[in-house]
């Protein structure tokens, strides 16, 4: 098919995304099944744990389960819309294919195709040209579909007027807050006490914590310590001039170049640090020899949320508390996060634990009257309510001065519960319409007095327009997925999802 590829240049303009897309998300359906070597087939479309494998390597991710799960969803996704093209006949010849194929950068050598670069990519896939043509061929057909669910639809001027109105007309309010009465004046009995921290018992319970050594080298560490030649730094300067910068700046060559050889070094550093700290495993010492630093020690009680917020990385917080390092006691793994290596080690453990209400009695003391005084401040909000809506009068009620507010600034202020009724009240018959926020730190009630027109702006309009178009377009894609998930046919294979 390539022969003649060098008739082919100055062909049209692709979007580079839309091909970069194609190598991530289809590179595998040449990989087709026989006698159910597969997960699951849509309609003639097989989807393969060997799919998913590549998927995933083709993403740089790591086979996690969730990397998985996204990976199954995307390739059932896309084999559904490789259905409908079949259905509505929707193909890609072989000079599409081709001429697309020869546009892709990637493959260009010298502001031309260069078969050479294209074999040299494919080998490295393990992919045939004829399987590689026919997986682009399919990616062509699934786009030409996506495109087809994702089409703007047209949106009236009235409506993108109708949702402005909504979100921009003021609401002309009036506020009353209920303040708790004074905690202290409460009285407390033990048993109302003891049936609160009963209720309440997850609140008070002290998570699982861990003290612990480390040992932390990062490529900074290794830098100064990396040796470069003036040949190497002669030839990073030769590819760093540009007509801006004919005289790059050497010293900053240098530590570029330190820098990219420590970051060589930390990795064969992390395979010698995992093995001491597995093979002298009663403490850190060798593993810091190793790496030339000193233990560290971590002598305050840190639970999970207190390690995240003290900034360890999230690796780290998952190897400490690990049964091999928590609970047996044993060295962590040496564990790569952003260009550093640590190794930690558990000294000492607290389970996680119940105080006894003695040992708390004050704190819980304090939490039952916060939320006795918060309930009868909102008992009141709740009495005033019901007298305003019979239109009755509610004496010693406080009213704040009128403000504007519109729903954009109304959604930022409130909770969302009390956002959505602020968005549904409307003041009707000359009377304003009451709503009680209970969601607040103070229970409020809110009176809207009127509801004022928004003036419409132009740029506005048109942004809107777009907005309910991207809102349509994404609907009618998952319209037209759903329907070929109720109608295509599907059979399931021998191979299984992890952990079914």
């Amino acid at each position: 098919m390539f022969d003649v590829v060098e008739k082919h240049r100055g062909l049209f303009k692709i979007l580079l995304a839309l091909i970069a897309l194609s190598f991530v998300t289809f590179t595998a359906h040449s990989f087709s099944q026989a006698g159910g070597d597969y997960i699951v087939d849509i309609g003639g479309v097989p989807v393969s744990k060997q799919e998913m494998d590549k998927l995933i390597r083709n993403n740089n991710l790591q086979p996690t389960p969730e990397t998985q799960k996204q990976a199954y969803a995307s390739l059932v996704n896309q084999a559904y819309i490789l259905n409908a093209a079949n259905q509505l006949g929707v193909s890609a010849s072989d000079d599409r294919v081709k001429k697309l194929i020869t546009d892709i950068p990637y493959f260009h050598e010298n502001g031309a195709f260069s078969k050479a670069k294209l074999d040299a990519y494919l080998s490295q896939a393990g992919l045939s040209e004829a399987a590689f043509v026919e997986n682009f061929r399919k990616d062509i057909r699934s786009q030409s579909m996506a495109a087809l669910f994702t089409s703007p639809t047209p949106v009236a001027d009235v409506q993108a007027k109708q949702v402005l109105q909504i979100l921009g007309a003021n609401r002309v309010v009036q506020t009353a807050a209920f303040k708790p009465q004074n905690a202290a004046d409460l009285t407390v009995e033990d048993k109302d006490l003891s049936d609160f921290f009963q209720k309440n018992k997850a609140k008070y319970q002290l998570p699982a914590a861990v003290k612990f050594d480390f040992v932390r080298v990062d490529s900074n560490d290794l830098a100064d310590k990396q040796t470069v030649s003036d040949e190497e730094i002669a030839a990073a300067s030769a590819k760093a001039k540009t007509d801006e910068n004919p005289e790059p700046n050497t010293d900053e060559i240098r530590q570029a170049l330190q820098l990219e050889k420590a970051k060589r070094a930390l990795a064969v550093l992390k395979e010698n640090m995992s093995e001491t700290a597995f093979n002298e495993n009663s403490d850190l010492n060798a593993t810091a020899k190793i790496a030339g630093v000193e233990v560290q020690h971590q002598s305050e009680w840190l639970s999970a949320e207190d390690a995240k917020a003290a900034g360890l990385p999230e690796k780290v917080v998952e190897a400490l508390f690990s049964d091999d390092v928590m609970k047996q006691g044993n060295n962590s793994d040496a564990i790569d996060d952003n260009n550093a290596v640590w190794v930690v080690r558990v000294v000492e453990t607290r389970e996680a634990t119940l105080p006894e209400l003695a040992a708390i009695k004050e704190q819980v003391t304090a939490d039952y009257k916060a939320q006795k005084s918060h309930e009868m401040a909102l008992n009141q909000a709740k009495d005033a309510l019901a007298k305003l809506q019979k239109g009755e009068t509610v004496a010693d009620l406080s009213w704040d001065a009128e403000q504007k507010i519109a729903l954009a600034q109304a959604q930022m202020f409130f909770p969302p519960a009390t956002f959505r009724q602020f968005a549904d009240a409307k003041p009707s018959d000359n009377k304003p319409a009451y709503i009680l926020a209970e969601d607040l730190p103070e229970p409020m009630l809110i009176k809207i007095n009127a509801i004022e027109e928004a003036v419409i702006d132009p740029a506005a309009l048109e942004q809107v327009k777009i907005q309910l178009m991207q809102g349509k377009s994404l609907a009618n894609s998952e319209d037209a997925l759903n329907y070929l998930k109720r109608t295509v046919k599907v059979k399931a294979g021998h191979q299984k999802l992890d952990g079914e």
